[in-house]
């Protein structure tokens, strides 16, 4: 032990404290919802795919495991009625785009239906790209969905046998 070190011992195990003690304030600004250390088993892979996971997203792992949890905690809308919305609003421009357009201007010339034609067809093109793009981002999003359940439980099990 450093002689420093020994001095403070000495000084403590000979000396009376209460006066200093008496002297100290408590801290009163503390956090609300203070932050708590646990341990927590994950076999060797989950924990590679978490740290994975936490890499693509530029964070670590504890925060991502953490916004996994708050997120199941705080009732986000699940992905399956968020992708039933977007469905919703590309069937309502699909219905658009299959009504007959009026041209008033024009009284119904040739060119006004050329141009309507075309517009029409750009409106349909954007929306079977749209359709497409929902429908990858759905498969995505379940299998991401899928996966971040999985990881859930595992979690969930894990605490609940370490609480037993």
């Amino acid at each position: 032990m450093s002689d420093r070190i020994q001095q403070i011992r000495d000084y403590v195990d000979n000396h009376d404290l209460s006066d200093e003690i008496e002297k100290g304030h408590w801290e009163t600004d503390v956090v609300d919802d203070p932050m708590i250390t646990t341990s927590l088993r994950l076999p060797k892979s989950l924990l590679d795919w978490v740290r994975n996971q936490a890499a693509e997203q530029h964070v670590k792992p504890t925060a991502w495991i953490r916004d996994l949890l708050e997120q199941q905690r705080a009732g986000r809308p699940d992905l399956e009625h968020r992708v039933s919305s977007l469905e919703a609003i590309l069937a309502s421009v699909m219905a658009a785009a299959q009504r007959p357009e009026r041209d008033t201007t024009t009284h119904g010339t040739r060119a006004s239906a050329v141009a309507g034609a075309r517009k029409t067809a750009k409106v349909r093109t954007r929306s079977r790209i749209a359709q497409t793009n929902i429908n990858t981002t759905r498969s995505e999003v379940e299998k991401g969905a899928q996966e971040n359940l999985k990881t859930l439980r595992r979690l969930a099990a894990a605490h609940d046998a370490k609480k037993k």
